[in-house]
């Protein structure tokens, strides 16, 4: 217990002296400031959604990759004579 009060204390003090200038300077600064340095601390919304989203995708992706490599046999047969034809037309829009 004594140890680790040694170690929290010396922690604590330097903590306290790097963030009381720090308090006393923040009052004398702009909105916009302010907001820069917010935005540097906090994510927004945007960015919690998009996270959100690319970690569901790269699940997904797992997913998807795990079915493909426990699949027994071809996933999809195509017919070569069709591909063969499907191949040399040209197709009019």
């Amino acid at each position: 217990m004594k140890s680790i009060l040694k170690q929290i204390i010396p922690s604590l003090l330097l903590a306290t002296s790097f963030g009381f200038p720090a308090a006393v300077s923040a009052q004398s600064l702009t909105p916009s400031q302010v907001q820069q340095i917010n935005s540097g601390l906090f994510r927004s919304n945007s960015q919690d959604f998009f996270l959100q989203g690319n970690r569901q995708l790269q699940q997904e992706i797992k997913t998807l990759l795990q079915q493909i490599l426990t699949a027994e046999g071809q996933i999809l047969k195509i017919d070569e004579t069709l591909r063969s034809e499907l191949c040399h037309k040209e197709f009019k829009f």
